[in-house]
Protein backbone atom coordinates (compact mmCIF):
# COMPACT_ATOMS: atom_id res chain seq x y z
CA UNK A 1 0.00 0.00 0.00
CA UNK A 2 1.37 3.64 -0.78
CA UNK A 3 1.93 5.35 2.65
CA UNK A 4 1.40 9.22 0.70
CA UNK A 5 -1.08 9.69 -1.65
CA UNK A 6 -0.77 12.90 -4.34
CA UNK A 7 -4.24 14.37 -5.13
CA UNK A 8 -4.10 14.85 -8.68
CA UNK A 9 -4.88 19.04 -10.12
CA UNK A 10 -4.98 20.22 -13.62
CA UNK A 11 -1.67 21.79 -13.08
CA UNK A 12 0.24 18.57 -10.99
CA UNK A 13 0.52 17.45 -7.86
CA UNK A 14 -1.41 20.04 -5.26
CA UNK A 15 -1.64 17.77 -2.29
CA UNK A 16 -0.20 15.13 -0.47
CA UNK A 17 -2.22 13.27 2.49
CA UNK A 18 -1.04 11.09 5.08
CA UNK A 19 -3.41 8.35 6.86
CA UNK A 20 -1.54 9.10 10.13
CA UNK A 21 -3.82 6.88 12.38
CA UNK A 22 -2.92 3.82 9.83
CA UNK A 23 0.82 4.75 9.67
CA UNK A 24 0.76 5.23 13.77
CA UNK A 25 -1.03 1.57 13.47
CA UNK A 26 2.13 0.43 11.58
CA UNK A 27 4.63 1.71 13.35
CA UNK A 28 3.03 0.00 16.84
CA UNK A 29 2.51 -3.46 15.19
CA UNK A 30 6.53 -3.00 13.39
CA UNK A 31 8.45 -0.54 15.53
CA UNK A 32 11.10 -2.91 17.45
CA UNK A 33 11.74 -4.23 14.60
CA UNK A 34 13.61 -1.55 12.86
CA UNK A 35 16.90 -0.40 14.52
CA UNK A 36 15.53 2.50 15.79
CA UNK A 37 13.33 0.57 18.67
CA UNK A 38 15.76 0.87 21.49
CA UNK A 39 13.19 3.38 23.04
CA UNK A 40 9.45 1.74 23.56
CA UNK A 41 6.70 2.59 21.08
CA UNK A 42 5.07 5.02 23.31
CA UNK A 43 8.37 7.09 23.99
CA UNK A 44 9.27 7.13 19.76
CA UNK A 45 5.43 8.32 19.28
CA UNK A 46 5.88 12.25 19.10
CA UNK A 47 8.64 12.08 17.32
CA UNK A 48 6.98 9.84 14.47
CA UNK A 49 3.88 12.59 14.68
CA UNK A 50 6.34 15.17 14.28
CA UNK A 51 8.08 13.46 11.16
CA UNK A 52 5.01 13.44 9.40
CA UNK A 53 4.14 16.73 10.25
CA UNK A 54 7.35 17.79 8.83
CA UNK A 55 6.82 15.55 5.88
CA UNK A 56 3.57 17.31 4.93
CA UNK A 57 4.96 20.49 5.68
CA UNK A 58 7.64 19.83 3.17
CA UNK A 59 6.44 16.91 0.66
CA UNK A 60 7.89 17.64 -2.18
CA UNK A 61 11.91 18.75 -0.36
CA UNK A 62 14.49 16.09 0.32
CA UNK A 63 14.76 15.29 4.13
CA UNK A 64 18.89 16.66 3.98
CA UNK A 65 17.12 20.15 2.76
CA UNK A 66 15.30 20.67 6.00
CA UNK A 67 17.40 18.71 8.55
CA UNK A 68 18.66 22.19 10.22
CA UNK A 69 15.17 23.33 10.44
CA UNK A 70 13.38 20.54 11.47
CA UNK A 71 16.21 20.15 14.22
CA UNK A 72 15.29 24.06 15.40
CA UNK A 73 11.50 22.61 15.49
CA UNK A 74 12.04 19.52 17.23
CA UNK A 75 14.01 21.26 20.31
CA UNK A 76 10.71 23.20 20.58
CA UNK A 77 8.91 20.15 21.44
CA UNK A 78 7.39 20.09 25.37
CA UNK A 79 10.52 18.46 26.66
CA UNK A 80 8.95 15.01 27.58
CA UNK A 81 8.04 14.69 24.13
CA UNK A 82 11.64 14.77 23.15
CA UNK A 83 14.19 12.01 22.18
CA UNK A 84 17.93 12.72 22.56
CA UNK A 85 18.33 14.35 19.04
CA UNK A 86 20.80 11.59 17.54
CA UNK A 87 17.89 9.05 18.73
CA UNK A 88 15.07 11.48 17.04
CA UNK A 89 16.87 12.02 14.10
CA UNK A 90 16.84 8.35 13.43
CA UNK A 91 13.21 7.87 13.67
CA UNK A 92 12.62 10.98 11.22
CA UNK A 93 14.73 9.15 8.89
CA UNK A 94 12.97 5.66 8.87
CA UNK A 95 9.74 7.73 8.47
CA UNK A 96 10.67 9.47 5.59
CA UNK A 97 12.27 5.93 4.11
CA UNK A 98 9.53 4.82 4.34
CA UNK A 99 6.91 7.78 2.88
CA UNK A 100 9.50 8.18 -0.17
CA UNK A 101 10.43 4.37 -1.07
CA UNK A 102 7.05 4.27 -3.03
Amino acid sequence: MNVVQQVQHATGPRAVVVDINHELRWWRDHYLQYPVGRTTYAQAEPTLKFAYDNYLLHPHQSLDAIWPDMHRRYEQLLPYEQLPWHRAKRIIGEVWQRITSD
